[in-house]
């Protein structure tokens, strides 16, 4: 599952319902998105200021699925949420976060002695360009029922994979056993996440959220609505003439879909459909 959300710019006499972070105002779709077509996919519309942890909710949906997610989901809260439900989450790491190193999993050439119990952004020094996958330990205040506040800590694992290009490590937090993911195709997986940025820009550019001008509050729901239903239709009527597109179906991405000239028509009880592809 695919999750992530995109800003949409609003008029700003719309500030005091949507209030927007970087424009006067502003309303923040999030979307929840299953990238094998199964299971539930939902949308939801939030202020432009609220934080993007808090834009969907944990519940039993999650069991035995696999939640991918940017830098701004990354909360250990919602890791401990996702967990403890029995699902599993797949993210970057910020950059300022510094767990603790419980226990090295990976071979590796450097003495462990120099990696454990030691923070990561210390023991990094010792990395050399090897991949990385441990137990981190990491510790976050938690709210109790009575309003003060628990020191909580969580374990999970640690994937360190080395990006020659940019000299530097990317590090994925994760609590999805080895034996169901490899440390080495952690960075495959998550690129994955890539497919619902393609579809905020398709929303954007082809049906017109980059920018809503009406003062209305109900228009500007509107017009993000029914932007989305026309995203919907149009990935439907895809994934059901796809058959008969022969060898022009791997030419037929999702934003090249949403803009093509579409004909239908009927012969002999049949449909068939052209695209400009």
């Amino acid at each position: 599952m695919l999750i992530d959300s995109t800003m949409i710019t609003l008029h700003k006499a719309l500030q005091h319902v949507f209030p927007g972070v970087w424009n006067p105002a502003g309303m923040k779709l999030n979307a929840v998105l299953s990238v094998r077509g199964k299971g539930g996919s939902t949308i939801g519309l939030y202020s432009g200021n609220r934080p993007e942890q808090r834009t969907f909710l944990v519940g039993p949906w999650v069991a035995g699925r696999l939640l991918i997610f940017d830098k701004g989901y990354c909360c250990y809260t919602l890791f401990r949420k996702i967990h403890s439900n029995g699902g599993y989450f797949l993210t970057r790491l910020k950059d300022h976060c510094n767990p603790m190193i419980v226990k090295v999993h990976s071979v590796m050439r450097v003495k462990r002695a120099l990696l454990q119990r030691r923070p990561l952004r210390i023991a990094i020094d010792n990395l050399h360009r090897e991949t990385f996958d441990a137990t981190v330990e990491i510790c976050f205040p938690r709210l109790l029922p009575n309003g003060r506040r628990k020191t909580t800590r969580g374990y999970y694992r640690l994937i360190g994979l080395y990006d020659a290009d940019k000299s530097e490590y990317h590090f994925y937090m994760t609590n999805i056993p080895a034996e169901l993911l490899a440390a080495e195709d952690a960075y495959n997986v998550y690129r994955v996440r890539w497919e619902i940025e393609l579809i905020f820009k398709e929303l954007k550019s082809g049906y017109g959220l980059g920018d809503i001008t009406s003062r209305s509050e109900k228009v500007a729901t509107a017009f993000i609505y029914s932007a989305v239903i026309t995203l919907i239709v149009s990935r439907r009527l895809f994934r059901d003439i796809a058959p008969h597109l022969g060898s022009r179906v791997g030419r037929a991405t999702g934003s090249r879909w949403g803009a093509s000239a579409i004909k239908c028509c009927w012969i002999g009880g049949n449909p068939c459909v052209y695209a400009e592809l």
